[in-house]
């Protein structure tokens, strides 16, 4: 089984999607960031909001997951794949 990097880190307003931020979650790849949302009724599933380095702040109420953005393919990672 594959397994790639990914960080978490909880929201209660705007974020960075960067590693001064979120801290390198693998090194040497390009990262990508989700936002899972909290409230409501049970978990949601997160949803991509940018890739690292995109220079704007985006707001993210829970947590955001900071991960892998594409495989050693080039094949872009979705969230699922990523957190595995």
């Amino acid at each position: 089984m594959l397994q790639y990097g990914f960080k978490t880190k909880d929201s209660n307003n705007e974020i960075k999607c960067d590693n001064n931020r979120l801290g390198d979650a693998i090194s040497g790849f390009k990262k990508q960031c989700y936002c899972e949302v909290e409230g409501g009724y049970g978990p949601k599933k997160p949803k991509y909001v940018t890739d690292e380095h995109d220079m704007k702040r985006y707001k993210c109420k829970g947590n955001i997951f900071y991960t892998q953005q594409k495989d050693a393919n080039g094949t872009r990672l979705s969230f699922d794949d990523a957190i595995k």
